[in-house]
């Protein structure tokens, strides 16, 4: 009841799309077998699908060092895509996750007494997911750190 998974799914992406094993030994190129492998992963349904349709419950983490800093929306086009609605991919990213680390009586949802952390969008990121590619405003630990 307490586990949950984070499934880097977006990772695999990145590293697909640069070229990039994590390999210390085989070297990056279109030819590399590790970089095979991660196509190969790509072009199957994902545990994370298969989890979350037993009811696992997901949660989401940075995979800094192979997602670039920013690009963190990408990891929730993914969840979208192995068929979560918009509304639990944020979940997943807000209210699972703090409560995966144990955080959730300060973050993870917007409550009178919880750390104000807020991001906001132009566009509605349920009718569009990718709108969370476009944030115009930043708020953490009520200060405003971003505002456009």
């Amino acid at each position: 009841q307490g586990a949950f998974l984070e499934p880097h799914l977006y990772a695999f992406v990145v590293s697909v799309q640069e070229l990039r094993s994590g390999s210390v030994s085989v070297p990056d190129s279109v030819d590399s077998p590790v970089v095979a492998r991660l196509r190969g992963v790509l072009a199957k349904p994902f545990a994370a699908q298969f989890a979350h349709q037993g009811g696992v419950q997901l949660a989401y983490g940075s995979d800094t060092g192979i997602v670039h800093h920013g690009d963190n929306a990408g990891e929730l086009l993914q969840l979208v895509r192995i068929g979560l609605t918009p509304m639990q991919a944020i979940e997943v990213a807000t209210h699972n996750s703090a409560a995966a680390i144990g955080l959730s009586g300060e973050i993870g949802s917007i409550e009178h007494g919880k750390r104000a952390d807020l991001i906001a969008t132009d566009r509605n990121p349920l009718d569009n997911i990718e709108a969370l590619r476009h944030v115009t405003f930043v708020m953490r630990d009520g200060h405003v750190l971003k505002h456009q």
